[in-house]
């Protein structure tokens, strides 16, 4: 894994730069938060922040593998079938 020099005191814009820099992408589809839980949750229940962040954490874990396979897919397709201009 790439180890990046950010601190706790940047801004998401400057975090994004760095990843930027270091040809990474930052895309709004990959970007999760605590938020999304209450909002998928639908207030039924109610967690902590480190909760919300454990389930995040957890199901990324748990789907990793699916949802490369599934971004690594879809990326073909659109290369193959996408046409650029050079």
């Amino acid at each position: 894994m790439t180890k990046f020099n950010i601190t706790p005191y940047q801004t998401p814009q400057d975090l994004q730069e760095v990843l930027e820099q270091n040809k990474f992408v930052f895309p709004l589809a990959l970007r999760w938060c605590t938020d999304d839980v209450d909002i998928i949750n639908d207030n039924q229940r109610t967690f902590t922040d480190e909760q919300k962040i454990h389930i995040l954490n957890r199901f990324f874990e748990v789907h990793e593998r699916e949802i490369i396979e599934m971004i690594n897919d879809k990326l073909c397709e659109f290369i193959h079938y996408e046409e650029y201009e050079d």
